[in-house]
């Protein structure tokens, strides 16, 4: 396979409806802001370690119908929910999460739904032993 792509990330970018909203979600789940344009033709990028989500304004967005989603993977799905502690949030609704499970297809995942309806999905490949 040819390696098209040296040195480059691959970064999510959300519709946020709020951009203060979006703050306040995501430094309970332990982002932290790098940098924040407000307004209408604005920009915000959050980060956690090496996690960094980009979001623009989407003010009109309805969150029950979004389609956005990322998919992080991880080493140790278990300790990155402990660390991202989303109890704080329902398990239905907008926004929700599901707690570390084994999926059919091999993976251990957890999932948090954002406020504007975006989804995180973590996953670690389980082991045969």
């Amino acid at each position: 396979m040819i390696d098209v792509f040296p040195e480059a990330d691959t970064l999510p970018i959300f519709p946020s409806r709020d951009f203060k909203n979006t703050i306040a979600f995501y430094d309970k789940l332990g982002f932290g802001v790098h940098l924040h344009v407000p307004g209408p033709e604005g920009y915000l990028i959050l980060t956690s370690g090496p996690m960094e989500i980009h979001f623009f304004p989407c003010p009109d967005l309805d969150p029950t119908t979004s389609i956005v989603g990322v998919y992080i993977r991880s080493d140790d799905v278990d300790t990155l929910f402990d660390i991202v502690a989303p109890e704080f949030l329902p398990t239905e609704g907008i926004p929700r999460y599901e707690a570390p499970a084994d999926r059919p297809w091999g993976m251990r995942e957890f999932y948090v739904v954002d406020e504007d309806g975006s989804l995180l999905k973590f996953g670690q490949e389980i082991k045969k032993s």
